[in-house]
C-alpha cells in the first residue's frame, strides 16, 4: 500500500487544473465559479450573495437553482455539481426572496399602523 490520500473531488480537480490538465471549457468555468463562492463563504460565512454585492456570483447562483429545477434550456447539474453545492450549504431555495417579502410586509404595517389603512398611493416611475 502507498499511503495514498484521498481527497475529496474539488481538490482533485484544483490538482488536475494546475498541471495544466484540459477541461471542457464550461466545465472549468464552473468549478472557477464555484471556487469564487468557495471562498464568499469563507469570508463571509454563508452563501447568501446579493446582485449588490456581487452581481455575476448572485446571477451564478440563480442559474444553478433553475438548473437542478430543469428551468434551464442548458445541461442540468450533474450529481457532483449538487453534491458540491449541497456540502457547502447551498441554498436551493431563496432565503433572500422571503427576507425582502418580509421586509415589503413590514413596511406595509407599518404603514398601516400609521395611517390607520391600506390603502397605498401607488407611485409611477
Amino acid at each position: 500500500m502507498l499511503g495514498l490520500q484521498w481527497f475529496d473531488r474539488t481538490v482533485r480537480w484544483r490538482q488536475l487544473k494546475e498541471i495544466g490538465f484540459a477541461f471542457s471549457m464550461k466545465i472549468a468555468q464552473w468549478y472557477d465559479t464555484y471556487h469564487e463562492l468557495l471562498q464568499y463563504r469563507d469570508n463571509n460565512g454563508h452563501v447568501r450573495v446579493t446582485e449588490k454585492e456581487n452581481a455575476p456570483l448572485c446571477h451564478w447562483i440563480l442559474v444553478q437553482r433553475q438548473k437542478r429545477r430543469g428551468n434551464r434550456g442548458s445541461t442540468a447539474l450533474s450529481d457532483t455539481q449538487i453534491k458540491l453545492l449541497d456540502d457547502i450549504g447551498f441554498e436551493w431555495e431563496s432565503v433572500l426572496t422571503d427576507v425582502l417579502w418580509m421586509e415589503k410586509y413590514n413596511e406595509l404595517l407599518d404603514f398601516k399602523n400609521k395611517h390607520g389603512h391600506l390603502l397605498v398611493a401607488y407611485k409611477a416611475g
